[in-house]
This record gives C-alpha cells, sequence and structure tokens, in this order.
C-alpha cells in the first residue's frame, strides 16, 4: 500500500483507503508538557514525518 503523502496525489487511491487501515491500535504520543525535543526525538526514532497536535478531553 502506498504511503500517506503518497496517495493525496491520487484521488482514486484515497477513496479505496479506510481510515483504519492507516491507524495504529497503539498509537505514538508525547505529552503536551513534554519540549518540542522530546517531540521531534520521538518522531525521528519511529520514523514519522508528520505529527498531529491535540488534547485529551
Amino acid at each position: 500500500m502506498p504511503v500517506m503523502n503518497r496517495m493525496s496525489h491520487d484521488p482514486v487511491t484515497i477513496k479505496k483507503v479506510k481510515v483504519r487501515e492507516r491507524m495504529r491500535s497503539d498509537p505514538i504520543t508525547v505529552h503536551v508538557h513534554d519540549p518540542v525535543e522530546e517531540s521531534a526525538r520521538v518522531m525521528m526514532s519511529h520514523k514519522i514525518g508528520r505529527a498531529a497536535a491535540g488534547e485529551v478531553s
């Protein structure tokens, strides 16, 4: 399966992919109060190119 950034240019492929197919059951997270450097370290160690930010309510 192509990676998400490659898929963004192909509308046909995007329509066929379900969100659950791209999600992890054990998401990689950092705490909202962690330094940005820690977030960058975690992202690099897991080869993550983008991150979503938000707080759990």
